[in-house]
């Protein structure tokens, strides 16, 4: 008979890649988790409301090494290079 439901092992699958997203990245001075949607302007966002003023962005998050917070959607670096 066709079974509407997930097997055991899918529902295993399932959970481990949910636990996974949720906790896509992690801040290395507090561990704070951030689910894998997390765009570079929350991770941000964070770093200057919970730590300490002058922290260094890259500190807690490695994905915020070329971020600028003047440009977080990197409209204006897109332009200047298309202006190259």
């Amino acid at each position: 008979p066709w079974l509407l439901w997930p097997t055991e092992e899918e529902r295993k699958a399932a959970s481990a890649k949910a636990a996974k997203d949720a906790n896509a990245f992690m801040c290395q001075i507090c561990r704070q988790t951030f689910m894998v949607n997390a765009r570079p302007p929350l991770l941000y966002q964070h770093v200057i409301s919970k730590h300490e003023p002058g922290t260094d962005p890259k500190t807690c998050f490695a994905i915020l090494a070329d971020f600028d917070p003047n440009d977080p959607k990197g409209e204006k670096a897109a332009a200047a290079e298309k202006a190259k």
